[in-house]
């Protein structure tokens, strides 16, 4: 890459760390793109040198997200010397950090109905929509799979339990602060605590529900 070229990149990585921040502050519907133009120092004319659209620059910010986290939930699934529950805590405390280190990235998408922003039939919003699935999938397939070996109580079903775990880690986009007290890997051992402790350690139950 020639240095213009990769000073362009820099540039747009730049600009949409600074209008994700808007985005997360105010809200994509109530951010215009002359309030981007703003906070960036740029004049609109400028910056649509680099993006077309506000929904261009909401893409942008969480595609990579999105991937570099269906890359970490692959090397979890593949890893042979690890089981079940270690591998949904790994799950949990990848997802945490994650969210942490594409700040606010992440919190962006979580906050936002993905259908008032693109069509919910384009091409992109089917691909977001199978990569999120396919992360609530996988909460379920481990769940599934340690109930199946004994690891976890089989009282609860795996879909409550996929969503409760999938539920506390998407609500952090409400009160998570990258800068507070709390740092991402606190936060996930807090939740693995409080999820694995009520999963584990529990007989068989007649009313299991192992399927669902």
């Amino acid at each position: 890459m020639d240095e213009g070229a990769e000073e362009y990149v820099t540039r747009r990585r730049e600009l949409v760390r600074i209008a994700a921040t808007i985005f997360k502050a105010k809200g994509f519907d109530a951010t215009t793109f002359g309030d981007i133009a703003v906070h960036t120092g740029l004049d609109r004319a400028t910056l649509y040198y680099y993006f077309g659209s506000k929904q261009e620059i909401f893409k942008e910010a969480i595609e990579g997200a999105l991937s570099s986290n269906l890359d970490g939930l692959r090397r979890i699934q593949n890893d042979p010397d690890t089981s079940n529950p270690e591998k949904l805590e790994k799950l949990v405390r990848m997802l945490m950090v994650s969210y942490h280190d594409n700040y606010p990235y992440l919190f962006v998408y979580l906050q936002q109905d993905i259908g008032t922003i693109v069509d919910p039939k384009s091409d992109w919003a089917k691909k977001v929509d199978n990569q999120v699935k396919m992360i609530e999938a996988a909460f379920a397939a481990l769940i599934r799979a340690g109930i199946a070996a004994g690891d976890f109580r089989d009282d609860i079903s795996v879909s409550l339990c996929a969503n409760s775990i999938f539920g506390m880690l998407n609500w952090t986009h409400r009160w998570y602060d990258p800068e507070g007290r709390n740092r991402p890997e606190v936060v996930a051992d807090a939740f693995c605590k409080i999820f694995f402790d009520g999963l584990r350690g529990h007989s068989a139950s007649v009313n299991s529900d192992v399927s669902s």
